[in-house]
């Protein structure tokens, strides 16, 4: 919420490159499911679960991707969550070969607090 009166540099007019004046006591939002699929920055297919799309993300504004929100509203547990599954990935690959899906169906997104697929994860766990 805004504490005072602000004008913020770019967002507003035809093309989002003009000021925009945001009055005190002014709620504002970042919609980061939105933020993710737009297709100006990451293209046509944006709506498409593609999650190798954000791998090479140094072409872009570092505010481009925010799975985790930014700044000083930053996820308190993005360490502890970006610890565990990288320690339990690397420990499920230390054992077995490789990781393969088993599930023939599509992505069905289910937009909750965070994302999740309702088919659930399906996978074999074994030669590749």
């Amino acid at each position: 919420m805004a504490n005072k009166d602000t004008v913020l540099p770019t967002g507003g007019g035809t093309h989002g490159t003009s000021p925009v004046f945001v009055p005190k006591g002014t709620l504002a939002m970042v919609n980061t499911h939105s933020l993710h699929r737009r297709a100006d920055l990451f293209g046509n297919d944006a709506a498409e679960f593609k999650p190798e799309r954000w791998a090479s993300l140094k072409m872009l504004d570092h505010w481009s991707y925010l799975p985790f929100s930014g700044g000083p509203r930053v996820c308190i547990g993005q360490q502890y969550a970006l610890t565990v599954v990288s320690y339990t990935l690397i420990r499920f690959l230390q054992i077995f070969p490789g990781i393969t899906s088993r599930d023939p169906r599509a992505w069905l997104e289910v937009i909750g607090i965070s994302l999740s697929n309702g088919n659930g994860a399906k996978v074999a766990f074994g030669a590749v």
